[in-house]
């Protein structure tokens, strides 16, 4: 009773000090943990979990999270204003992510912040621990369906990732990444000559 009044008094007051709106059908486990801005939109099926008082998740204003959206923050997870996650991606961010203005993410694009420790032979792979790392999406960002980003990334400002690309490194401003490894194939206005590459 006390978790289900918790989560009725965070959408009513998100509504009441914010004009955000976050659907019934919506999972946020720790709202203590969860900071909204004006005009957002959590809808059915979104979760978000901040499990401990070292994790929190800042929503910027009109951020809109599409249904079956997942943010997990075991550290800090922030997202800027008017940026827009799509149906069924993922965020986990056991290091620190921080995600621009105006970003684009696709349906079940994956951004992973951290990795398993694999180096021993004689252990199990999941009782060697795992290792947290930082992710940087720069604002004005567009990230194709199914993508993943992982840990120790920055992708610059205006850059284009393209659907079911692995992002390995990190790129410069305005690139055009797509492959598994991601590979920067040109720039976004300064290389008429790469190919165009799918959202």
């Amino acid at each position: 009773m006390k978790l289900w009044f918790s989560l009725v008094w965070f959408a009513l007051l998100a509504r009441l000090r914010g004009n955000s709106t976050i659907s019934l059908g919506a999972h946020i486990k720790h709202p203590r943990n969860v900071r909204l801005g004006r005009g957002c939109k959590i809808r059915a099926g979104c979760v978000i979990d901040a499990p401990d008082d070292l994790a929190c998740v800042i929503l910027g204003d009109g951020v809109d999270l599409n249904r079956g959206v997942y943010l997990g923050a075991f550290g800090r997870l922030e997202i800027g204003d008017r940026t827009s996650i799509n149906r069924n991606a993922a965020i986990d961010a056991r290091g620190t992510v921080t995600i621009g203005r105006d970003v684009l993410i696709g349906p079940r694009a994956h951004v992973i912040a951290y990795r398993h420790v694999f180096s021993s032979r004689e252990q199990p792979i999941n009782t060697q621990g795992m290792v947290s790392g930082n992710v940087t999406i720069e604002d004005d960002v567009w990230i194709g369906a199914g993508a993943i980003v992982l840990e120790g990334i920055v992708i610059g400002h205006g850059s284009v990732v393209g659907a079911g690309a692995v992002v390995t490194a990190s790129c410069a401003p305005y690139s055009i990444l797509a492959g598994v490894p991601a590979r920067v194939i040109g720039s976004r206005g300064g290389d008429s000559a790469a190919p165009p590459v799918a959202p």
